[in-house]
């Protein structure tokens, strides 16, 4: 086991990103995700919970507890132990911290099923996948398997490093100056909705990304823009009739800032880019797609990044919001958050690329999923990521109406995808 580094982990501050997690939660924004990976044998459950205790010293940043302190919230050691559970019948619900020993996290288990659920402000999808590798090495370990690390995974171990826990934000930001985008009032769906505590609906599609990627070149486009244009296209021919002329559909998109400086931190580092189509009669699918591949190239520009990153650590360190207590940052972060976030988008589509995993380990695993949460105003939540080959497309929704799911999937089979698609039925049960 490692010993703990020099640095002092009973602590940490919210890194930048993190600070309006907190305030924002709510019964119908949990801002939890999912990471899940499917195994080739039956999960041990007494196993996986000794697996995740052996984590502790590695990961220290993902053992602890957020605490109110005077002018922020922080991040606090917690001496209690995780308890991995049966996966319950509702996914990315609100995290009940008092019943989950004061975690931000909670580790499922279903059949050959394991799933991590995290709270925002503890990682992003990046970090999260580098725990769940870890835990599921440590599992096989466990369970009398020769594991060999060839790299690709963060093992028990090693000693868990400094940058690992670091504000990359704050490392990164500069003097090169900031900038905000405009917001624009996206188009939110006005659907029939579930009992936001008792129902989410989730519709999960496999497909061989050989199978994908070439539709994607044949249109001059990345996978990635390729689906934020499908995604697009289905919302528009779903609700044309009930889309304003004013409120454009709008897909966030959570860019990896690891590709753009040299960080290894397990914590959040994403910037979000935004996409915007309006709708008309008239729209057609290669429109859309021109423009979400405009869109894609005027954001992602390490400039841009760049004045955003600056944007936020500067309004964190501005002398006047340090001095102000956490209660009167709290109602300053709320409005922020509700005009930044709520309004701004109309979905949400996260590709967390190509999941790597030791040689050694790949003959047990066999397959990722990633659920991404939904919120109040954005009904979908995408969630995208490939292993082995095997490309995922996870929908999570909190509306009955799986018609964008169905235009989605119905697009990408007549256009050579190979793909198998499977339901929870939640618009069938609820």
């Amino acid at each position: 086991m490692p010993r703990r580094v020099n640095k002092d982990t009973t602590w940490f501050k919210l890194d930048n990103a993190a600070k309006i997690y907190p305030v924002l939660k709510s019964s119908k924004d949990s801002f939890v995700f999912r990471i899940s990976v499917i195994v080739k044998e039956i999960v041990k459950p007494e196993v996986l919970q000794q697996a995740l205790l052996d984590l502790t010293q590695r990961f220290p940043h993902m053992f602890v507890r957020i605490k109110h302190g005077f002018f922020w919230y922080y991040l606090e050691a917690n001496s209690k132990k995780p308890i991995v559970r049966p996966e319950p019948s509702l996914v990315n619900q609100r995290i009940d911290t008092q019943a989950n020993n004061h975690f931000f996290f909670s580790v499922f288990y279903y059949q050959n099923r394991i799933s991590l659920e995290s709270f925002h402000a503890l990682c992003d999808g990046a970090g999260a996948i580098e725990f769940v590798k870890s835990l599921v090495f440590r599992y096989f370990e466990l369970r009398g398997h020769e594991m060999k690390n060839d790299g690709t995974v963060l093992t028990v171990d090693q000693y868990p490093k400094p940058e690992e826990m670091e504000d990359s934000f704050a490392k990164y930001a500069d003097k090169s100056g900031a900038n905000r985008e405009k917001v624009i009032p996206a188009f939110h769906i006005k659907a029939k909705k579930f009992i936001y505590s008792e129902s989410r609906g989730v519709i999960t599609a496999r497909l061989p990304a050989e199978s994908l990627i070439p539709i994607a070149k044949k249109h001059g486009v990345t996978v990635t823009q390729y689906l934020v244009a499908l995604l697009t296209y289905s919302i528009h021919e779903t609700y044309i009739g009930q889309i304003p002329e004013k409120r454009p559909i709008r897909i966030s998109v959570p860019v990896n800032m690891r590709r753009y400086h040299p960080s290894i931190s397990l914590r959040n580092f994403s910037q979000y880019i935004h996409t915007t189509v309006y709708s008309s009669k008239k729209l057609t699918f290669e429109e859309v797609l021109l423009k979400i591949k405009q869109d894609f190239e005027t954001e992602i520009k390490p400039e841009t990044f760049q004045g955003s990153i600056n944007a936020n650590v500067y309004a964190e360190k501005n002398p006047f919001v340090r001095i102000l207590p956490l209660f009167i940052k709290k109602m300053l972060l709320s409005i922020i958050g509700t005009r930044l976030g709520a309004r701004l988008e109309t979905a949400t589509l996260s590709n967390v690329g190509i999941i790597t995993l030791p040689e050694s380990l790949t003959p047990w695993v066999d397959r990722f999923e990633f659920n991404l949460a939904t919120a109040a105003q954005a009904v979908y939540g995408v969630g995208v990521g490939t292993y082995n080959g095997l490309t995922t497309i996870s929908f999570l929704r909190s509306i009955y109406d799986t018609n964008v799911e169905r235009r989605f999937f119905t697009t990408l089979a007549t256009a050579g995808a190979e793909v198998t698609v499977e339901s929870n039925f939640w618009e069938e049960k609820a």
